[in-house]
Formats: C-alpha cells, sequence, structure tokens
C-alpha cells in the first residue's frame, strides 16, 4: 500500500472519530471519578497500562509504515553520468589499393555515444531496465515534428548480452545509446557498385533513411524494482556528412543528455 494512501486511512479514521465525538453526547458517557489518593500498587498499574498501549501503538505504527520506514536506511537511487568524452570512434585499418606502397590507413568503422548509470544508494538496484520511450525527428523536407516508432523492447547493456541486470551499491554499469555506422559499399547483381549511406542507430531504432540533416530527440526511461524511474533525453544533432576520423566529425555530429 502506497505511503499516502495509509495516510489517508489514518486520517479518515480521526476524522470519523472526531464527527463521532461531537454528535455523540459523550457527557451521558463519562465516568463519575471520585478524587482520592491512590495506592502504589495502583500507581504502578497505570503505568505499565500507560507503557504497554504506547507500545501497542507503535507496533501498530511500524506494521502499516515498515517499507516506509526501511527506504530512509536501505536505498537504491539511480543516477546517470555523461563520460566526459560522449562520442567515441572504433576503428578499422585499411589498405589504400590504389597506392603501390600499400600505405594502410587508420579509420572509423562506427561512432557511439554511451551513458554511465551509477547506483549511489546502499543496496542494489534490482532489474535494471533501459527502454527508448520516445523518439522524434525534425528537420529537412519536414515541417512538423515527426513520430518515429519505437520497439518497447529494453536495450541491451555494454559488454553483456542481457537487458536487465543488477546493479550494486556503488556500482555502475555502461549502455550504449547511439551508434553511428560508416557507410558500406555493395555489389549489385549488374556487376555495378553502390554505396549504402551511414546508418544511424538511436537505442535499438535504426533511423529511417529518408530522416537526415536534422535532429533527433529520444526520451530514455529506466527502470527498476527498487528504485524511482528515471527518464532523460539524448538530443542528436547530424547534418548526414560522414567523415572518417572523430576529429572532423565532431563538426558534424552533436550528441547532448539532458535529465528531465
Amino acid at each position: 500500500m502506497k505511503w499516502y494512501k495509509k495516510i489517508g486511512i489514518g486520517l479518515g479514521i480521526a476524522l470519523l472519530a472526531y464527527l463521532i465525538g461531537n454528535w455523540i453526547p459523550i457527557e451521558f458517557l463519562k465516568p463519575n471519578i471520585v478524587k482520592a489518593d491512590i495506592e502504589t500498587a495502583d500507581f504502578y498499574r497505570i503505568v505499565i497500562s500507560s507503557i504497554s498501549t504506547i507500545v501497542t501503538f507503535l507496533a501498530v505504527f511500524v506494521a502499516l509504515f515498515k517499507d516506509d520506514i526501511r527506504k530512509y536506511w536501505n536505498y537504491s537511487k539511480i543516477e546517470i553520468r555523461i563520460p566526459s568524452e560522449n562520442i567515441k570512434e572504433r576503428t578499422s585499418t585499411s589498405s589504400d589499393s590504389q597506392s603501390d606502397s600499400s600505405e594502410e590507413h587508420i579509420e572509423a568503422k562506427k561512432y557511439e555515444s554511451s551513458i554511465e548509470i551509477h547506483n549511489e544508494g546502499n543496496i542494489s538496484a534490482i532489474g535494471a531496465e533501459l527502454y527508448l520511450e520516445k523518439l522524434t525527428f525534425e528537420g529537412t523536407g519536414y515541417t512538423s515534428i515527426q513520430n518515429i516508432e519505437t520497439s518497447g523492447v529494453p536495450l541491451y547493456w555494454s559488454g553483456s548480452e542481457k537487458s536487465t541486470i543488477i546493479i550494486p551499491p556503488e556500482g555502475r554499469k555502461l549502455v550504449k545509446i547511439v551508434e553511428l555506422n560508416c557507410p558500406e559499399k555493395q555489389s549489385l547483381p549488374t556487376g555495378a557498385k553502390s554505396t549504402i549511406p551511414a546508418n544511424l542507430q538511436i537505442g535499438n531504432i535504426e533511423n529511417n533513411p529518408e530522416f537526415k540533416n536534422g535532429k533527433w530527440v529520444g526520451t530514455f526511461v529506466l527502470y527498476s524494482q527498487n528504485a524511482k524511474p528515471l527518464r532523460f533525453s539524448v538530443n542528436i544533432n547530424w547534418n548526414g556528412r560522414w567523415e572518417k576520423r572523430l576529429a572532423e566529425m565532431k563538426k558534424y555530429l552533436k550528441i547532448d543528455v539532458k535529465d528531465k
């Protein structure tokens, strides 16, 4: 039961008791008390009875609110942190076939952006799952914001083929949220060669090739069984151009992560 429901029930009982006290002539129920000295045994009996009443009240209070009270001492708290380099390049080595020396060149095969999920609590965050909740595009050729359908399937955590994990206290996990793959050459049945443009992937959704030169906004939400949901947005600005190294690519690809 939610804590505010419990408080509401308590206030309802107090209000009912107040109304009964005003409607029913309590004076008729008052006992006739005669002032008299009490013996030591009676005094201790009253004290013990009062202590028993207080202990009973505290026991009922703890039974009702123990889960809420426990949260103040045992809790998991999820936070996101953005690495200092929010865009990284994954490189490969290629040979220049047009050169007699067959000189090798290092080129980026993909660019990717990840975030760190930290557990600042003192117990493990159980069943942590990250979803791409909403994705939109606005840019060249469109006069209004385009909504892109999401999958409703949680993302895989980096270094793991799992979508549901446990984050220990003071632990951190990495998850990839944006990936831009290099253009690929393919051969057609006619023998001619064509180039597949660079492919943008946000979360677990591949971008529609018709969406290019614009701004993508993705809303992500992190769920855990014992932590509050955490939402954040990712803004991707890309003009559709591809460069072979990150130093040049930073001019055309911008990725910003913001808390919601």
